[in-house]
């Protein structure tokens, strides 16, 4: 973190550049767990089946979003398991959906496509998330919101 002066008034908040340097450093670290994490998953699901893998989807989920939650404007501790649990979580409902594509054999390609796309809007959501921050709605409010609207 750096100390900039103004006047009588000491910031003690990170600049723009070591935010931008450790918000791609958790980027890096949850695209890679993300992908690294279906192999597990696949096997937790061959292994115990669809509602133990649902239900640990579930909790590294919410957890991950409480995490973000009470993590810090200047302490990001806790967004680095954060981004971890999310992308762990995101595996194991994309592992645990693609068995509904076996429901429609004819429209299997355009299920299978449609949930691939609905894990992969999570930056949508982060868009959405920004813009009621900006409009002065407090940043935990909206992640405790986002991580009990599952």
């Amino acid at each position: 973190m750096t100390e900039e002066k103004h006047g009588n008034i000491t910031d003690q908040y990170p600049t723009c550049v070591s935010q931008t340097e450790v918000f791609g450093l958790i980027h890096t670290i949850a695209s890679v767990l993300s992908t690294a994490s279906i192999i597990g998953s696949g096997i937790m699901f061959h292994k115990f089946g669809t509602r133990v893998c649902r239900l640990v989807a579930t909790a590294t989920y919410v957890s991950g979003y409480l995490f973000l939650a009470t993590s810090a404007f200047t302490r990001d501790e806790f967004v680095f398991p954060a981004m971890f649990l999310l992308a762990f979580s995101a595996s194991f409902f994309y592992v645990t959906g693609l068995q509904f594509e076996s429901l429609f054999p004819k429209t299997r390609s355009i299920i299978i496509s449609t949930l691939t796309g609905l894990i992969l809007s999570g930056s949508v959501i982060f868009w959405v998330a920004k813009f009621a921050y900006e409009s002065v709605i407090a940043l935990s409010s909206i992640i405790f919101f986002q991580a009990f609207l599952f």
